[in-house]
């Protein structure tokens, strides 16, 4: 503020340059004042610069952060459906062999049971064959057996 009685206006951090350009009568002290407040000015500018570059990092950072969370929570869902994809592939799978397995079991049991029939088919046309050349029961039973 200003003294009343006095008409000088007051050195502020504003008007110190232009008091030094106009007056040259300052003193040593007033000399080192300003710089160290041009220092410290600079400096505070420097801070200013690195706080908003820090500034520009951190987001950076977690905005990488995000997306590096981002993308292993989208692989973890594509692992996840992967894995339920193959369980459910392989239930298929083992219900198509066991089907397999069950229709050449039938198959197999179907073939020796035709055969038998065939076999019994044949024994069938050979004793009536032989009934019609002839033979006794007896002699039929001692060369084709039931």
């Amino acid at each position: 503020m200003r003294d009343r009685a006095s008409t000088a206006p007051l050195l502020t951090s504003d008007n110190l340059d232009d008091n030094d350009e106009s007056d040259g009568t300052r003193t040593p002290e007033q000399k080192k004042i300003s710089n160290s407040e041009k220092k410290r000015s600079a400096n505070v500018a420097k801070l200013d610069e690195w706080v908003d570059i820090n500034s520009r990092v951190y987001d950076l950072k977690r905005d990488q952060f995000q997306f590096t969370r981002d993308v292993e929570s989208r692989k973890l869902e594509v692992d996840i459906q992967r894995e339920a994809r193959l369980a459910e592939e392989t239930k298929i799978n083992i219900r198509l062999l066991t089907i397999q397995a069950d229709e050449a079991q039938w198959k197999f049991e179907h073939s020796r049971e035709m055969a038998e029939v065939a076999a019994r088919i044949k024994k069938i046309e050979i004793r009536r064959e032989l009934k019609e050349k002839g033979w006794t029961d007896s002699e039929i039973d001692q060369a084709c057996p039931i």
